[in-house]
């Protein structure tokens, strides 16, 4: 769809959106589990503050 080769193919802007969405957001969610604490900064983890 983003070279325009595919003419016929009609995308919904509104669901390609909501696709993008959950994607970032489960990409953040992620990114905040798997953080390392930064020690020499002085800034803990998420894994650092919850308990298992």
């Amino acid at each position: 769809m983003s070279t325009s080769k595919a003419s016929s193919v009609r995308a919904d802007v509104s669901a390609i959106g909501a696709i993008a969405a959950t994607v970032m957001a489960q990409a953040v969610a992620r990114a905040v589990v798997q953080a390392e604490s930064l020690t020499e900064h002085q800034l803990p983890a998420r894994r650092d503050c919850v308990k298992r």
